[in-house]
């Protein structure tokens, strides 16, 4: 019988130095870096895949590529095609027209809400 749990120094079973639970997440690129503290334990870093965009060189997605749109904070492949094919079919409904006149009609596109559009807002131009 364990009156105590074990890691308690008082337990029948002594001290157990506690082991950190690295939980890894797989991205399309391989895993995303971990890093050790100065105690030891081991934390997840955010991925430093997406570089900061300079306010010289804001993206416009009425144009943008989907390699351009991916540059955009939460915006990956899926939601970059899914830009480009909401303003693709807006084109062919209103001919002439731009899709996106400013953030909010970036609402509009499937996976696209008002976080992401929060978020992402400050590197579009229009």
């Amino acid at each position: 019988m364990v009156d105590k749990l074990p890691g308690d120094s008082s337990s029948k079973l002594g001290k157990q130095k506690a082991k950190p639970i690295i939980i890894e997440k797989k991205e399309a690129a391989g895993k995303i870096p971990v890093s050790s503290c100065a105690n030891g334990v081991k934390l997840m870093t955010p991925s430093a895949k997406k570089p900061i965009i300079p306010a010289h060189s804001r993206i416009n997605p009425n144009n943008a590529s989907a390699a351009g749109l991916m540059l955009l904070p939460g915006i990956g492949p899926a939601r970059a095609q899914a830009i480009i094919s909401y303003r693709e079919q807006f084109r062919q409904n209103y001919p002439g027209e731009s899709a996106f006149r400013n953030c909010n009609d970036l609402d509009n596109v499937k996976g696209i809400g008002p976080v992401t559009i929060s978020n992402m807002c400050k590197y579009l131009k229009f």
